[in-house]
């Protein structure tokens, strides 16, 4: 007799034995593709947030991150560290680190399991939907394994991605499934979404999502009118609206409590985002003056960018080869064939398509929902000059659930015209988790240590001026001086303006006695910020710029 192993029903979501035993595969086969990840250790932000975060280890640590902002504890400082306020975050940190200590092994467990919990609720989310079992056993499946979610389960500092993800996800299926007609059926949605808002700032779009889903899918709407006015289509669709509208704003009451504690914690300066600046040195007389300017992307900048950031997030979720822990994605400062027109007609041609081959199909309102989560779950990262690089694997996480439910209903409807198709669609859908499950093994030892880490982002991105400096530190913490000089250098050599990297290695060359070498820099340091030092030919004065 051969022995079969399943687990119990989970009835509360309408699954028999055999449909929860699918889901458990589905998990396991996520806990094994994410396996290798327990192999790294801390990298980046690891260090300041976990390893070196001495006030972490008192409990006084939670009601300090609720009155204020997120890196509070990175040190004294006259204005906020960053534009964040997500007290939530650091609630869930203060909570692990008893259990986890410094240990990074832990650690990745626990980034595991909350990229787990997120793909269950994808399930449930899905399931609500669709009310297909296969289509959301499928979506999940995409979802626990495409590569692009390796950055957001692997680095340990990205938890806010998967602990949002958790709130925003319980927050719909409670929604969906409360009690109609009962005030009380959504204190546990509007509570969960709470959560959701006060960990993350990009969750405060969900109200939107709310209205989306109203009303394109909520079927109750429908049926309270059908005994009533069913042939005018114009009623319905204005009930429709107004339910839509109601609900979202009901949700938005809980966007005005989170950002009036965000006004309240943060202040006027960095409320809406900190805009980055530049010091610049002039002599005025005697006196050395540092004038500040804002350096922030025009709009136009970020208007012609968002396409090719768009664009990107889409090749990144079909092509597993693509994801890494940056892209080489520039602001658009001229509009060209590669960088602006090629991004934007491929959109307008993919949103043709879509259009023309599923709007009049009965599921069409499904699919329209699933892009608009993927698109307005995915818009606060196309706030270019708030983000921390224009494209990050991590701020597609929460987006892509809705691509994934489109991908997997599609499929199973697609496969229900004949065996060809089925045959067609599994073999396809077997190539393709095949090929990410190979891309996420591979990419998941890219978050190994900060040397791994760093010098595979100088690979993709080779001028960038800050991988540079954070590869040189780590080299100089091992002691490689000749190996931190190149770095340096080359950063220099790329950017000879940049007065930090000629003190930098002004330092470093005093240290190894190469007293030629550190002379040299010295001047270059004084050529780039206060040129007038350098002798009688730059000793004429200059002055800061008026600001009529």
């Amino acid at each position: 007799m051969r022995f079969r192993f399943r687990f119990p029903a989970l009835r509360r979501w309408g699954l028999d034995e055999k449909e929860t035993t699918g889901l458990a595969v589905v998990l396991l086969l996520v806990f094994a593709a994410y396996s290798r990840s327990l192999l790294d250790g801390f990298v980046f932000d690891d260090f300041p947030q976990i390893v070196f975060n001495h006030p972490l280890r008192h409990w006084s640590f939670v009601w300090l991150s609720w009155t204020h902002e997120h890196w509070w504890f990175s040190g004294p400082s006259k204005g906020p560290h960053a534009p964040y306020y997500r007290p939530v975050q650091n609630t869930f940190l203060a909570l692990a680190f008893p259990i986890a200590g410094t240990n990074p092994l832990i650690w990745h467990l626990v980034k595991i399991t909350l990229h787990l919990t997120v793909v269950a609720l994808a399930f449930r989310f899905s399931q609500l939907l669709t009310a297909n079992t296969a289509a959301s056993l499928l979506a999940a499946l995409l979802f626990g394994v495409i590569t692009v979610h390796a950055e957001p389960v692997v680095w340990i500092s990205a938890y806010h991605e998967p602990l949002t993800a958790i709130f925003e996800l319980g927050a719909f299926c409670t929604f969906i499934s409360r009690s109609r007609g009962r005030p009380s059926g959504l204190l546990l949605p509007l509570l969960l979404f709470a959560l959701a808002a006060f960990a993350h700032e990009s969750a405060v779009v969900f109200p939107a999502l709310i209205a989306a889903y109203v009303f394109l899918i909520d079927s109750d709407i429908d049926a309270d009118r059908s005994g009533h006015d069913s042939r005018h289509k114009f009623a319905c669709l204005r009930s429709r609206f107004a339910q839509a509208f109601l609900l979202g704003a009901l949700f938005a009451v809980i966007d005005l409590l989170y950002m009036g504690a965000r006004f309240f914690v943060l202040g006027r300066g960095a409320f809406l985002g900190i805009s980055r600046k530049a010091a610049k040195f002039y002599l005025v007389g005697n006196r050395i003056l540092i004038r500040e300017s804002v350096v922030n992307a025009p709009a136009p900048q970020i208007l012609y960018t968002v396409p090719l950031a768009i664009a990107t997030y889409l090749e990144v979720f079909v092509m597993p080869w693509l994801a890494g822990p940056t892209h080489p994605v520039r602001l658009v400062t001229t509009r060209g064939l590669e960088n602006f027109y090629r991004p934007l007609g491929a959109l307008l041609l993919l949103a043709l398509f879509g259009y023309s081959l599923l709007h009049r199909k009965i599921y069409a309102k499904l699919y329209l929902f699933c892009v608009i989560w993927w698109f307005i779950n995915l818009l606060p990262a196309l706030d270019l000059n708030q983000v921390v690089s224009l494209v990050q694997d991590r701020y597609e996480y929460i987006p892509s659930i809705g691509l994934c439910i489109l991908a997997g209903d599609l499929s199973v409807r697609l496969a229900t015209n004949g065996a060809r198709w089925q045959r067609v669609i599994a073999l396809g859908l077997s190539g393709f988790v095949a090929v990410q499950l190979v891309a996420l093994w591979r990419i998941e030892a890219v978050w190994h240590d900060n040397q791994t880490l760093f010098t595979r982002c100088l690979e993709i991105l080779p001028d960038s001026i800050f991988y540079r400096e954070q590869l040189a530190a780590v080299l100089r913490s091992r002691g490689d001086l000749a190996g931190t000089a190149k770095q340096l250098t080359i950063a220099a050599e790329s950017n000879p303006d940049n007065y930090s990297i000629h003190s930098q290695l002004v330092e470093l060359y005093t240290q190894m006695g190469r007293k030629a070498d550190a002379d040299q820099e010295f001047r270059a340091y004084l050529r780039s910020i206060a040129p007038w030092s350098l002798g009688a030919g730059s000793r004429k004065p200059t002055r800061p710029p008026r600001h009529d």
